[in-house]
Parts: structure tokens; sequence; C-alpha cells
């Protein structure tokens, strides 16, 4: 089942009909999914084990930490 990317279609006249440009655009249509399966596939799976960057959830969770140690710190030095 080996994708092939279909060829570019010709360039459509300015004065294309509606029936035309419709055409073409499915077929560009078509050729761009199996350009991204075809991506997909060369594309080894994604390992996010060794990730650096947090989640949005992971990052919200460390600054709000962060903000309760600082306030808790500050209230001590106030007293």
């Amino acid at each position: 089942a080996e994708l092939v990317v279909p060829p570019l279609p010709p360039r459509l006249p300015n004065d294309a009909s509606q029936e035309e440009k419709a055409a073409r655009e499915a077929i560009m249509k078509e050729r761009r999914r199996i350009q991204k399966a075809i991506n997909e596939q060369k594309r080894g799976k994604r390992d996010r084990s060794e990730r650096e960057q947090l989640s949005g959830a992971q990052h919200r969770k460390q600054a709000e930490a962060e903000a309760k140690r600082f306030d808790a710190n500050r209230r001590r030095q106030a007293i």
C-alpha cells in the first residue's frame, strides 16, 4: 500500500469556471492528505519521556507552589 503523491494539476486560467476550480481544489485536497499520510509514516513515534518543557498544567502547578513558598517566606520576614 505504497502511497504516491499525485503530480500537481495544471494551473487554471483566470477565467476558469467554478466546476474547474472545484475539481482542482478536490485534487489538491487529496494531494495534501496523501502528503500528510506519508509524512506521518516517515516520522517516528514521538518519545515524550525526555521532555524538558512542562505541559501547561504542570507549569501552572509548579508556579503556584513557588508562589506559595515565596508568600510564606515574605510573611515570616514581616513578623
